[in-house]
């Protein structure tokens, strides 16, 4: 059974890192990633046979 757990916004410290810890390289890494990723062949390659997609057609 799940226990009951409040978190304040003080629970938060806002020097928490979007991406985990503060390894430059893999920030560098990530922002690369997110700045070459190609939306147009996923979109055309990949999602028409996701198995989900087919499910709903």
């Amino acid at each position: 059974m799940a226990r009951d757990f409040e978190l304040s916004v003080d629970d938060l410290s806002d020097e928490s890192s979007f991406y985990g810890d503060d390894d430059d390289d893999e920030v560098k890494d990530l922002e690369h990633l997110v700045t070459s990723y190609d939306t147009g062949y996923y979109w055309t390659r990949i999602h028409p046979y996701s198995l989900n997609t087919i499910r709903q057609k």
